[in-house]
């Protein structure tokens, strides 16, 4: 999973494993592999939100239930 989000958004492997560990990037499970969530990576980008520099740990986003 990390080499794949890592080719297509430019970032090292080992960037995307450390956000990985930091929380930085939200995993679902599909089948027997975890994928980022791509669609919460997109809605903080547009929130302008820095994910090199943001913990997504108690986070949600506008209209987001836990």
């Amino acid at each position: 999973m990390p080499d794949h989000f890592a080719e297509i958004t430019g970032l090292s492997k080992d960037t995307v494993r450390g956000m990985l560990n930091k929380g930085q990037l939200r995993t679902v499970k599909v089948g027997r592999r975890r994928m980022v969530n791509m669609l919460h990576v997109w809605l903080l980008c547009l929130q302008g939100i820095d994910l090199t520099e943001f913990e997504l740990d108690g986070f949600a986003l506008e209209g987001e239930e836990d």
